[in-house]
């Protein structure tokens, strides 16, 4: 099983929010060939790994460094980040029978293996698919992705600017001009979906789950129109917030949603399309990149008037 995580961590080039296209050095040919050969490269058994607890780090760190892994472990393993609180990559770990030397301080490994990539290539923050522009690019040219700042704080030169390069209400554009001149470079042994922006985590909220899928279910078998009675959280001047999250955080798929109506006193008062312009008025103003979307997830609600990060638009179910 193939986890959005692992497709950056590869080191590949990201065709997506829609599609994504591997760019395996040495292997996207053979991966063509047969259908028995690896979607991903197999690197060997680690023999040392510097490890590194990131679950806290802001999405524009973990892209930095998830890309920095994937250029880096292109050759052997030797990075291993913790993504997930819940302590699953870590329990993986202790199965890699390498020696692990825990670093308290994960973007100073940027500084230890800054000489094995090329540079930078830079997102532009007020386009959020730029983040998929991005990573294709780093996948081909050995680089990592980053904003300009974090690329002038760790001494990173710029491979490519994309600043100002796409207009963030034409995402078609963006992906257009992905498609046209980078995909062709691209292995094509492998498309998913990766929406550029992810749900955080946000401190002071206090979140109830109103509804979970207990079963890992990797296709649409379990979509259906589903009813969340969020009055509970109604009261004062509060808002109400809804996020999705992935129940089973160890296989990288998660919650995906085609459609959201919002219903007050039997009326209507919002329905949108995630994705779209409709959805705009109803999100929150921050977000962090990377990260995508599947089939199995829970739900949360909050009253708050505290601000959380947008649900990121999500194709499917």
């Amino acid at each position: 099983m193939v986890s959005r995580r692992n497709l950056l961590q590869s080191g590949g080039a990201v065709l997506a929010a829609g599609s994504l296209g591997i760019s395996l050095p040495q292997q996207a040919g053979a991966a063509e060939r047969g259908a028995a050969a690896r979607l991903l490269p197999s690197s060997g058994r680690a023999a040392r790994l510097d490890v590194a607890d990131v679950s806290k780090l802001n999405g524009n760190d973990q892209l930095l460094l998830t890309t920095l892994q994937g250029v880096v472990n292109r050759r052997d393993p030797r990075l291993y980040f913790n993504f997930d609180s819940g302590q699953v990559d870590l329990r993986w770990l202790a199965g890699t029978g390498a020696k692990a030397t825990h670093h308290a301080d994960a973007l100073g490994l940027v500084g230890r293996y800054r000489g094995e990539v090329r540079g930078a290539v830079l997102i532009d923050p007020d386009v959020p698919d730029s983040v998929n522009v991005a990573t294709t690019l780093a996948g081909l040219h050995g680089a990592v992705a980053a904003t300009a700042e974090q690329a002038k704080a760790h001494g990173l030169k710029t491979v490519t600017d994309l600043r100002g390069r796409f207009d963030a209400d034409d995402v078609l554009a963006t992906y257009r001009w992905q498609l046209d001149h980078l995909f062709p470079h691209c292995s094509h042994a492998l498309l998913a979906g990766l929406p550029p922006s992810r749900t955080v985590n946000v401190a002071g909220v206090k979140w109830r789950e109103v509804a979970r899928e207990t079963e890992r279910i990797r296709d649409s078998s379990n979509r259906k129109v589903r009813t969340l009675d969020l009055s509970p959280e109604l009261g004062g001047d509060n808002d109400v917030y809804l996020r999705f999250q992935d129940s089973f955080g160890d296989d990288g798929w998660g919650a995906s949603v085609a459609s959201v109506t919002v219903k007050a006193d039997g009326k209507d008062i919002a329905s949108f399309t995630p994705g779209t312009d409709a959805e705009k008025p109803y999100c929150s103003t921050a977000s962090t990149p990377p990260s995508g979307t599947g089939r199995t997830g829970s739900a949360t609600a909050a009253g708050t008037s505290s601000t959380t990060s947008p649900r990121p638009p999500v194709p499917g179910n």
